[in-house]
């Protein structure tokens, strides 16, 4: 029964992190995606068996190469973006099911909740994700490859964190609390100093493309004259 459990909870994730790229990146799957996302999702629950929360990178590495066709450079960020939402999802939902240990111990009950609170919270924070996606797209900014990469390497890194972190299965609660309060307090530095040199940046840009248009207007009237 557990391992069946196992198998329902890591496809259900799996489908909830595809779900995501499609909220964040606005991507529209037809019966092939949906066939070639089967092929990840089946064989990386029998991988999981032998090689454990590794599966994962494997998952990572395939699911690239399936959105690359579609978004080119920007299935690293779809990737690993999404990733590191179901992580924080899953933080939160953990504490939830502690939490509620209080009320009742049933498999069933707890089961319920990761599912409900699993899905809402991820449903919330890819639609809070995908306005700020949104609102980097208005900007110079989505046309900015430094900041792009920057951006992107900012992503690899916070999972590759998360990563480790989860992978030592022998934490109890005290010690997972506070490591979710250290890691949540990381991300909002790092989010803060991002918005910083976001907004450092696009005010370079700005200043640059005024600039490039002064001069242009300039270059222009000599011609007139």
């Amino acid at each position: 029964m557990d391992s069946l459990n196992n198998w329902i909870t890591a496809s259900f994730q799996l489908a909830l992190m595809f779900y995501v790229v499609k909220v964040l990146m606005g991507v529209k799957y037809n019966i092939r995606d949906y066939i070639f996302m089967i092929g990840i999702i089946i064989p990386s629950n029998i991988v999981y068996t032998f090689i454990g929360t590794d599966t994962l990178i494997l998952v990572i590495i395939l699911s690239i190469i399936f959105f690359y066709r579609k978004m080119k450079f920007f299935s690293i960020l779809a990737i690993f973006g999404s990733n590191i939402i179901l992580y924080l999802c899953n933080f939160i939902t953990v504490l939830l099911i502690t939490f509620s240990e209080k009320f009742s111990d049933k498999i069933e009950y707890k089961f319920i909740i990761y599912i409900v609170s699993f899905v809402g919270f991820g449903i919330l924070l890819s639609y809070a994700t995908k306005f700020l996606i949104n609102l980097i797209k208005k900007s110079y900014l989505y046309s900015n490859k430094l900041y792009i990469s920057t951006i992107s390497i900012f992503l690899v890194i916070t999972f590759f964190i998360l990563f480790i972190f989860t992978r030592n299965e022998d934490l109890d609660f005290q010690t997972f609390r506070l490591y979710t309060y250290l890691y949540v307090g990381i991300v909002l530095i790092i989010l803060i100093i991002l918005i910083i040199i976001s907004y450092t940046v696009l005010r370079e840009m700005k200043y640059k493309r005024n600039l490039e248009e002064i001069e242009t207007y300039y270059e222009y009237t000599l011609r007139i004259e």
